[in-house]
């Protein structure tokens, strides 16, 4: 499933780079690789999960039962395929949890209002050097989102692109933001560039912490776009 164009709606404008699509048009997407809705999904990447994780949230989101490959195919021990299979469609209707991906995600406005509010913990899973303002050819400009905390996904893989244990998660969250997340759901965002690998850090906070953070879909991709919000440059969070 290619991230552009079926794990994003690329129609979409001043909404950031990755925007999600509709429910139907990802249900469709499935279902032409020839999805089995009784049968669970496992996504993988060449990227820790990092890219395979936005598939898992849209899935999961909805209610269908979906898990990441730990580790990615570096860690795969069996055989590997070439060439194209060509997918075999399966018309089977799927049935989806109603409120699709709204009950997951944080508006801009959302967003906006509750950093003034000071009542949420805002994630930035970029790489530190991107949260600290080095030039990106992919956005107007550089830094990160006022009141965002720096917590790359890559800090808490090993080496070899699995997972740290529980112990290590818990820990590195807990030096960034603190031991009141913990049971507050709603009182924690994930961002990044555009969206993607924020998804790395609600799984990993789902499954190591038990909490689901909210999405900030448009996240930087969206926030630098527009002029009239600040960004902030250097290690400081900063204020809006």
């Amino acid at each position: 499933m290619d991230l552009q164009t079926t794990l994003s709606d690329p129609a979409l404008s001043g909404e950031g780079r990755h925007p999600l699509p509709s429910v139907e048009s990802f249900i469709t997407s499935l279902q032409n690789i020839g999805l089995d809705p009784n049968r669970p999904i496992v996504a993988y990447d060449d990227a820790g999960g990092a890219i395979a994780s936005r598939l898992w949230w849209m899935a999961s989101q909805l209610g269908l039962q979906a898990a990441v490959l730990d580790g990615g195919i570096q860690n795969w021990i069996g055989d590997l395929e070439t060439g194209h299979q060509p997918p075999i469609p399966n018309q089977s209707a799927v049935s989806v949890d109603p409120y699709g991906f709204e009950q997951g995600i944080i508006s801009l406005v959302d967003l906006i209002d509750r950093l003034h509010d000071g009542d949420l913990h805002l994630l930035d899973a970029r790489s530190r050097s991107r949260y600290l303002g080095e030039p990106s050819p992919y956005d107007p400009r550089s830094g990160h989102i006022p009141g965002a905390k720096s917590l790359p996904s890559s800090s808490l893989l090993t080496s070899h692109g699995s997972i740290v244990s529980p112990q290590e998660v818990q820990l590195i969250f807990t030096e960034v933001i603190g031991n009141d997340f913990l049971g507050l759901d709603t009182h924690v965002v994930a961002s990044c560039g555009s969206g993607v690998t924020a998804c790395h850090l609600i799984l990993i906070s789902q499954h190591m912490l038990g909490i689901r953070p909210l999405l900030y879909v448009g996240s930087f991709s969206q926030w630098s776009r527009r002029s009239e919000l600040n960004v902030i440059l250097g290690a400081e969070p900063g204020h809006l």
